[in-house]
């Protein structure tokens, strides 16, 4: 019986135990569609997420990119600038050397003028050379010529005095021989000398005379012969000398003549003194240190002249290489530009496509999907 009163009581309440089922089941449905639409909801928001996380990665690249490219243009204009600022030093450099270049310009005209002068001194001091070596032949030659006339005076001399004594000698021999044969005179008889026969003066031999010999007068006669010739050499030498004194005398005469006129020319001198040859010794000493002098100063002229010439071919080449470099540097420039600008677009549009301000926020909602 209560078995059969649980039985009835259970089969009493199955209406409502389906009610239950199939309320259970309506709400497993509700539940599931719920779940369904939250999955599909965090689905939404988690490629959401991914998407703009993709993109603010792909922000942070382009933003890498953009630094990147701007540190570039950077060096770009600095290199831009380095090489302009070198070709404007080179071309400061240029004008300055061209400026030089131009203020020696008559450098080696100079020098070539100079060693023209140079050489017409150098013809002046050997023609002062020969001057100085005339005028000393002349001074030479006249005291040589001095020293034969001299010499000449002193043979005439001694032979005039050795002749005297001869004449003396041998016309007191001739006088003694008289003595001897007015001795032997006879009045009335012919003199043996003259033929007279009167003897009114007959010649008395002296007695310091009376030892006169032929020999003796003969050795006399030769000394002054001897003399005379002695005489006759000094007379020829002194002539020799005398004409050899007068063509020196020309000789430095000319010399001396055309000295001055070169010196004149050369040295441009105003005045010429007495003593020409001093002067001119004084004059060549001041002017070859003026000539040795201004020769370094021309000759250092010419070399920084050509070394000038030399540097300013150099510097053409080297603008032209920097002109080649500056256009190569500003199509460098030019692309580094153009390739930052792409990355400032890209990154612009970036910027635009993002759904989150940033990547925390997207995260927050991510978790509180």
């Amino acid at each position: 019986e209560k078995l059969r009163s649980d039985l009835q009581e259970q089969t009493e309440q199955i209406p409502n135990l389906t009610e239950d089922t199939k309320l259970c089941i309506q709400n497993t449905k509700d539940a599931k569609h719920q779940q369904e639409e939250e999955v599909a909801a965090f689905t939404k928001v988690a490629e959401k997420v991914r998407k703009a996380i993709e993109v603010f990665e792909k922000m942070e690249a382009a933003k890498m990119d953009v630094i990147q490219k701007e540190k570039a243009v950077q060096n770009a204009d600095e290199k831009e600038r380095a090489l302009k600022a070198k070709k404007e030093q080179l071309e400061k450099q240029q004008e300055a050397w061209r400026e030089r270049s131009q203020q020696l310009a008559q450098s080696e005209k100079n020098l070539a003028l100079w060693q023209a002068k140079q050489k017409d001194f150098g013809l002046l001091e050997t023609e002062f050379s020969r001057a100085e070596q005339t005028e000393k032949e002349y001074k030479t030659q006249k005291q040589t010529t001095e020293k034969r006339r001299l010499a000449y005076r002193a043979a005439s001399l001694e032979f005039e005095e050795k002749n005297a004594v001869y004449e003396q000698k041998r016309k007191i021999f001739l006088n003694a021989q008289a003595g001897f044969l007015a001795q032997e005179l006879k009045e009335g008889c012919p003199c043996p000398v003259c033929g007279s026969t009167d003897h009114p003066s007959p010649c008395k031999l002296e007695k310091e005379h009376q030892n006169l010999t032929k020999e003796m007068i003969e050795e006399l006669a030769l000394q002054a012969e001897q003399l005379r010739g002695k005489q006759e050499q000094a007379a020829a030498a002194a002539e020799a000398a005398g004409s050899l004194l007068e063509e020196k005398q020309k000789n430095a005469g000319e010399s001396f003549e055309h000295l001055r006129s070169r010196a004149k020319e050369v040295l441009d001198l105003e005045e010429i003194r007495a003593d020409f040859l001093e002067q001119m010794k004084g004059e060549f000493l001041h002017q070859s240190k003026k000539m040795e002098a201004e020769g370094r100063q021309l000759q250092k002229e010419v070399n920084e002249y050509q070394m000038l010439l030399s540097a300013l071919t150099k510097a053409e080449k080297q603008k032209e290489q920097f002109q080649e470099k500056l256009e190569q540097s500003a199509k460098e420039t030019a692309d580094a530009k153009t390739a930052l600008e792409r990355s400032r677009v890209m990154l612009e549009s970036l910027e635009g496509s993002k759904d989150y301000q940033n990547q925390q926020e997207a995260q927050a909602a991510y978790a509180k999907a």
